[in-house]
């Protein structure tokens, strides 16, 4: 607790811009009966899950579909032990594909100008990008990407703006706005989800989740 007001700890892909979010959460937490403190904090998607799993997280917003049975693998590889944390989980929004470019590229009319660069997605989400399905999902458009992975979103960002390469992302990046970068919109969209810990022990947390779920 802090003021002596409970803390509800809310994760957050680093991608995303909280603006567009964080007043609809607040709205929610500003009409409990228990008046709460909100805290937002970035991790990269693949550590979200581990966070709310962990409890370093009370709720998270996530663009990976989360599984309601996550299991845990606890202790060392060879272990057979595995504990269930059942989550609920709320489809929270659906935001437009884009594909980030350097301002300097010529502009694009369509992601088939994009045949000959390297789409940068980061290492530490390498294993929830499952290249089928990436590839499935280029099939759409009549080319097969060429894949380059970067350290982090920080390197994906700083290539992207010295047209090293082309990032596949959202509307909601919060790189979009910025003058370093175009925008190509593109036909299909992006789900982003709030979860929380069924077993939470925060009455706070289940309170919210639940008003989110009758204001969505």
């Amino acid at each position: 607790k802090k003021d002596g007001k409970p803390t509800i700890r809310i994760a957050y892909p680093e991608d995303v811009d909280p603006a567009y979010f964080r007043d609809k959460i607040q709205s929610a937490a500003a009409a409990l009966e228990t008046p709460v403190r909100l805290e937002f904090s970035c991790y990269p998607e693949a550590e979200l899950a581990n966070l709310l799993t962990d409890g370093k997280a009370d709720l998270i917003l996530t663009g990976t579909p989360p599984d309601t049975t996550a299991r845990r693998f606890s202790g060392d590889s060879s272990s057979q032990a595995v504990s269930f944390q059942p989550q609920s989980v709320l489809p929270f929004a659906e935001v437009p594909q884009v594909l980030l470019y350097a301002a300097s590229h010529p502009e694009a009319s369509g992601i088939s100008d994009f045949r000959n660069d390297a789409f940068l997605f980061s290492e530490a989400d390498a294993a929830l990008q499952s290249s089928r399905n990436l590839y499935r999902y280029f099939q759409s458009f009549g080319f097969a990407p060429k894949i380059r992975f970067a350290a982090n979103l920080s390197t994906i960002l700083d290539l992207t703006a010295q047209d090293e390469g082309v990032y596949l992302t959202h509307a909601w990046c919060r790189a979009c706005k910025k003058p370093d970068y175009q925008m190509l919109t593109l036909p299909s969209t992006k789900k982003f989800y709030l979860a929380c810990r069924e077993t939470t022990q925060k009455t706070e947390v289940h309170e919210l989740f639940c008003r989110l779920s009758h204001t969505l």
